[in-house]
């Protein structure tokens, strides 16, 4: 009897990944973190300026359409930034 594993031909793991390559992976996973974080980012920045300049009677449009642009520009950021944490693992070596 020897200390050697045999394993039978039918439970052999089969070494070629199934599946995409982790590029098309990581380019889903970071338009998808994009697309769900810009849509956030922009709320969040309307109702920052909407709150700080609700008593103030201003020229409302100007305000928000900043605010939307500076939110496009910090959700694209974003969402790349969570994209890119989420799938650094898939290029580990």
């Amino acid at each position: 009897m020897t200390g050697d594993i045999e394993v039978p031909p039918s439970a052999a793991v089969d070494a070629t990944p199934s599946g995409p390559p982790p590029e098309a992976q990581a380019a889903r996973i970071i338009i998808t973190s994009v697309a769900v974080s810009v849509p956030i980012v922009i709320a969040l920045f309307v109702g920052l300026v909407a709150l700080a300049i609700h008593n103030q009677q201003p020229d409302w449009n100007a305000w928000l359409a900043m605010a939307a642009g500076i939110g496009v520009i910090a959700g694209v950021f974003a969402g790349l930034l969570a994209g890119f944490v989420r799938t650094s693992h898939l290029f580990d070596d």
